[in-house]
């Protein structure tokens, strides 16, 4: 499974490195990407051995919280709702 986590923060170099170290520090997780200036991290992992929870949890215990990402679109009041 693939997940793209969107971060609160953009990191910089140092942060990068720490988030990919911590997240592959995980048992599942297969690849991370992390680049400075970025806002976001990919991850490759395995759902049996992990969740997108614990993976966030890590994310925050570092020091990167996950921001959550808004539902798209508006409501063009075609549907009456």
């Amino acid at each position: 499974m693939q997940e793209r986590l969107d971060l609160a923060v953009t990191l910089d170099a140092a942060g990068a490195e720490r988030v990919a170290g911590a997240l592959e520090t995980i048992q599942g997780v297969s690849a991370v990407t992390a680049a400075a200036a970025d806002r976001h991290v990919h991850v490759s992992f395995d759902a049996d051995r992990t969740s997108v929870q614990e993976l966030e949890a890590v994310l925050l215990k570092n020091g990167y919280p996950v921001q959550r990402r808004k539902a798209g679109g508006g409501c063009c009041g075609g549907c009456g709702g």
